[in-house]
């Protein structure tokens, strides 16, 4: 049984996107990144996380869906709790506002939501290319 213990200072980090992850990986830079922005008694929501490997909708987020990126979350909630704040995950899927050129294969979207694919100009691309 989980348990939710309240901000005791009442600071909360919004979740802020980074893109900084290698291969969907957290790497070192998210650990030291939530380290220097707990508090004691902090609450700490994460950047977007995907879900699993269709969830993305641009280059270098992190996921949570293989091990790897279970065990490189560890080290940034070990971090975090280092210094008595909370960590919360923020879990992702852009759905249908992903691009064919962010999923496995060239393979169209996957979404709730029954409409054709988002069309992207070769501009709006390219900020993420």
């Amino acid at each position: 049984m989980c348990s939710f213990r309240s901000p005791k200072l009442g600071v909360v980090l919004a979740p802020l996107t980074r893109c900084r992850a290698v291969n969907g990986n957290p790497v070192e830079a998210h650990a030291l990144y939530y380290y220097q922005r707990a508090t004691h008694g902090g609450f700490l929501i994460s950047e977007a996380t995907n879900i699993s490997e269709t969830a993305n909708g641009c280059p270098n987020v992190p996921g949570i869906y293989t091990e790897a990126q279970v065990v490189a979350w560890k080290k940034v909630v070990d971090a975090v709790h280092a210094k008595g704040s909370v960590f919360f995950c923020q879990l992702g899927h852009v759905g249908c506002a992903s691009h064919q050129v962010y999923q496995p294969d060239g393979g169209l979207p996957i979404s709730f939501y029954l409409m054709e694919p988002m069309m992207h100009t070769t501009q709006s691309l390219g900020l993420w290319m």
